[in-house]
């Protein structure tokens, strides 16, 4: 596998957990905030679609980011080293 196939498998592994990361805790979110106002109605929550947006965009730089430091160790792994131990 090439150096550059090994970076966009883990890449899109990490957005592909970062976005379904971030979509079950939105749901739990709607769905704690509105619980929490049926229940305690002077818990006041606000979601607002600007904000979920911004943290969206987070998730997603950070993911990346966070999976190309590791990767970047492994690609340059020499392989004759490896299947010699």
């Amino acid at each position: 596998m090439s150096n550059r196939q090994l970076y966009t498998v883990v890449v899109e592994q990490a957005i592909t957990a970062a976005v379904l990361g971030y979509l079950v805790g939105a749901a739990l979110a709607l769905v704690v905030s509105a619980a929490a106002g049926n229940y305690v109605p002077e818990f006041i929550t606000e979601i607002r679609w600007f904000d979920a947006a911004w943290i969206f965009a987070v998730t997603l730089a950070m993911a990346v980011v966070s999976s190309l430091l590791p990767v970047r160790r492994l690609a340059r792994i020499d392989l004759a080293e490896v299947f010699r131990a």
